[in-house]
């Protein structure tokens, strides 16, 4: 369970992320992923708040006291700077605390007060994981994978080859889970890719690739059916291919979402057995 003031597993190779964000390391049954899930959001929503409180209170009292600094050596009329001394490293105080307040989840320095305001980029993706582990409840299904929400563009999501004609691709790869049931095994993997154009234009694509495996315990699979492409609800099934029993599915999702519920009505229409949603 990854907290934040250590948002990272060491079980991953991955490199420090800056700023940090959520990161869930998952390994259990279904049940037991679903309140890791929930405990990691709780978490976050506790540092979020306890974050703004930091800024809009700390960062103001320690401004309004170096402005009280120098205020006070002209009330006491003494010609002599001596609370003023200490406004300096009050201002130095205050820059510190903004920098330590700064919104986690966000991609650079965030430099603006809407930065600050403006809801954790993490909140939607992570509610929308949520929302698809909470509906695997048996305890006999079991979850591994991760769910990395630590912000993009990192370093190690550059793309080989890339910057080209100016431009630089970053792939974040913030989402992969294998779901094992009895009746199905289920792979997902939520891509993000961010196209920064020359004169900082940013251009975003959001995609998903899974994978689904019909299982029998007591017989022959059932037979999955491929999907036609196009639009199917929040999604946009961009290629599908059956194979027997294994369905490859190609999507593209909403803006850092999984829309499990479309996605689940999908492999139900393709013959899959996924828990009502």
């Amino acid at each position: 369970m990854a907290s934040p003031g250590g948002a990272r597993s060491s079980a991953l190779a991955h490199p420090v992320p800056d700023p940090p964000g959520p990161f869930l390391h998952l390994d259990h049954s279904s049940d037991q992923a679903a309140r890791a899930a929930d405990t990691l959001a709780a978490r976050w929503e506790a540092f979020e708040r306890g974050r703004r409180w930091r800024f809009f209170v700390l960062v103001p009292a320690l401004l309004l006291a170096a402005l009280a600094g120098g205020v006070l050596d002209l009330a006491m009329g003494f010609h002599v700077r001596l609370a003023t001394w200490y406004a300096p490293m009050l201002v130095g105080a205050a820059l510190l605390a903004r920098s330590a307040t700064r919104p986690a989840g966000r991609a650079g320095r965030a430099a603006r007060l809407r930065h600050w305001w403006a809801p954790p980029a993490w909140r939607k993706p992570l509610a929308s994981c949520r929302e698809m582990l909470a509906a695997w409840a048996d305890p006999s299904d079991q979850v591994r994978g991760w769910i990395d929400l630590s912000g993009s563009p990192q370093p190690h999501q550059r793309v080989a080859g890339w910057p080209r004609h100016g431009a630089t691709l970053y792939r974040d790869v913030w989402c992969r889970l294998s779901i094992e049931t009895r009746r199905l095994r289920l792979g997902l993997r939520a891509i993000e890719e961010r196209l920064v154009l020359p004169g900082g234009r940013i251009r975003r694509r959001w995609r998903a690739h899974v994978v689904a495996v019909a299982r029998e315990p007591y017989g022959r699979p059932p037979q999955l059916r491929a999907p036609v492409p196009g639009a199917a609800g929040r999604l946009q099934i961009l290629a599908a291919r059956a194979h027997r029993h294994r369905l490859s599915l190609r999507l593209k999702t909403p803006r850092r979402r999984l829309a499990w519920a479309d996605l689940a009505e999908v492999l139900r229409v393709a013959g899959a057995s996924v828990p009502l949603v």
